[in-house]
């Protein structure tokens, strides 16, 4: 899944605009990445989201 499908599928999911999917999916992934070690932040980061949602180098 890369980061446009994971935005259609949280808007689909949440009945949102893509643009505000984009908010929830942010916020999601940097509060997680807080919680969970640096290497798997940034595998997350480099997985599902553009760069820099969980920290990484934009």
């Amino acid at each position: 899944m890369n980061h446009a499908e994971l935005l259609e599928a949280v808007g689909k999911r949440a009945g949102l605009p893509a643009a505000e999917a984009a908010t929830l999916v942010g916020a999601t992934l940097t509060t997680s990445a807080e919680q969970i070690s640096g290497g798997a932040a940034r595998d997350l980061d480099t997985q599902l989201s553009e760069p820099g949602y969980c920290g990484g180098s934009p």
